[in-house]
């Protein structure tokens, strides 16, 4: 049986957190260029870390889900989830009962109706 200490757990989990912090990088970079471009390497890494964090608190875990919970931040704002209008985005966000996937994709068609009624 393989036996992993603590720190080695740490250094691990340290390493796919860089992992994603890239990925995350590279994604925000290509697709909200203009936002993207208003940060240093570093500044971006450090918002990005924020949201990885704040995607956990609502249970979106794997690198799919947070990746758009980074995209909505992106296309909407930093906490656009706590703006008055964006109410039924926040309860479906903390809804954990339901799988993080579907939670997202509730999210996006309630946005598109959101924006498809906006335009009218």
């Amino acid at each position: 049986m393989l036996i992993i200490s603590k720190d080695q757990y740490q250094q691990i989990e340290l390493s796919r957190r860089k992992e994603l912090i890239d990925t995350l990088s590279i994604f925000t970079r290509k697709n909200f260029k203009q936002i993207a471009d208003k940060f240093e390497e570093f500044e971006l890494r450090i918002l990005l870390n924020s949201l990885i964090n704040k995607s956990l608190k609502y249970h979106l875990t794997n690198k799919l889900h947070i990746q758009k919970f980074v995209e909505l931040t992106m296309k909407y704002g930093d906490n656009f989830e706590n703006k008055s209008m964006m109410k039924p985005v926040k309860i479906l966000l903390e809804r954990n009962y339901t799988a993080p996937g579907n939670r997202i994709e509730s999210i996006e068609k309630l946005l598109k109706t959101f924006e498809l009624n906006n335009k009218a």
